[in-house]
């Protein structure tokens, strides 16, 4: 990647702005393999389904809770970004459970078209500085590292194991008997050995080959942590004042062999999954109904067909009350009963 450092250090150096954003139009680039190579952190990776949008946000300025992550978008007219994670539960003082990181740059792929941002932050350091601590970040790109590519395992184990596994569940149905939840979601940690070193933006890219229709991500903290995944729930997106939200519950699985639209039609006319679609749907109404003046939801049922799975899908969409932001569809939306259960605080609490 080719950049002009002295017009940038020129814009920073120049600029009274205290945070000022400089876009640059640039070539093509492999993102996932260039983000493996980099020696720096953090490095977050986003993708939509297909890869029609990329992020890979590098290097930090600094890492936000909500609270903070509102008041510095509140505070500057610049075209920030900040890229992260939220947990469940955000008194879980174990985790980073509120982790915003305001990016010394980040590439950013629209359909075809990529361009970097560079950030710069003279909040509190004079614009030298600044240029002088983005230059250091900026080499990174230019690594010619090797990197090994071999990602296969020799070693699996999980936790709880089947037996206790099995106890949990049949504990949770026990208490859904009772009334007290409806629906709790359970999960089961598998721990994967490695033969090599794992390169989480490899991994990452191994799995989007294999099946490209979901949502990527890659939050790579330091040397040691990261945390990659993919999903084909998308939580919301707000463009301006507008916000979009999927309610997403029911699974068919896609058997070999087997006449994709009768698994649909079944899925569709399942009593056990639309049970499990309405939870959420009914949940995104009410939470829609606190967020906006005025919003839709499509009230056909539909499907969405992955690689391996078939889903149960309806969009809602809406214009925000004036006055609520991204923050409050965070806190109002996360999470939803198709991923933690419902009531959501019963639920919450049982996991």
């Amino acid at each position: 990647m080719q950049l002009n450092n002295q017009a940038i250090k020129d814009n920073i150096l120049q600029s009274s702005t205290k945070i000022r954003v400089i876009s640059i139009d640039i070539d093509a680039i492999d993102i996932l393999p260039m983000a493996a190579k980099l020696s720096v952190a953090p490095v977050l990776y986003f993708s939509t389904p297909k890869q029609h949008i990329e992020y890979l946000a590098i290097g930090q300025w600094s890492i936000n809770n909500n609270q903070d992550a509102r008041s510095l978008l509140q505070s500057t007219d610049a075209p920030l970004r900040l890229f992260g994670i939220n947990a469940f539960n955000a008194n879980d003082t174990s985790v980073d459970s509120e982790y915003w990181v305001l990016p010394k740059f980040w590439i950013e792929k629209q359909n075809q078209a990529w361009q970097i941002h560079i950030v710069a932050d003279c909040r509190n350091q004079a614009p030298n500085d600044c240029w002088n601590k983005l230059d250091q970040c900026l080499s990174a790109l230019q690594s010619k590292q090797l990197i090994h590519v071999d990602q296969s395992y020799h070693q699996v184990s999980h936790h709880p194991e089947k037996e206790a596994w099995i106890e949990q569940v049949n504990q949770i149905k026990s208490i859904i008997q009772t009334q007290s939840v409806e629906k709790v979601v359970l999960s089961r940690q598998t721990t994967f050995t490695f033969s090599h070193k794992v390169h989480p933006f490899l991994l990452l890219k191994d799995v989007q080959q294999k099946d490209n229709g979901v949502y990527n991500f890659c939050i790579k903290q330091n040397d040691t942590t990261a945390f990659i995944g993919g999903t084909p729930e998308r939580l919301f997106e707000l463009t301006n004042n507008r916000i979009e939200s999927d309610a997403l519950a029911g699974t068919a699985f896609k058997p070999d062999g087997i006449d994709v639209e009768k698994i649909k039609q079944a899925l569709k006319t399942s009593k056990k999954n639309i049970g499990e679609h309405h939870y959420v749907v009914a949940f995104i109404k009410d939470q829609f109904n606190q967020l906006c003046n005025n919003w839709q939801v499509s009230e056909q049922r539909s499907v969405i067909e992955l690689k391996y799975l078939i889903h149960l899908i309806a969009h809602f969409s809406g214009e925000l009350n004036q006055g609520v932001d991204w923050l409050d569809c965070i806190q109002a939306l996360h999470p939803t009963p198709a991923v933690a259960g419902t009531p959501r605080n019963a639920a919450c609490d049982i996991i």
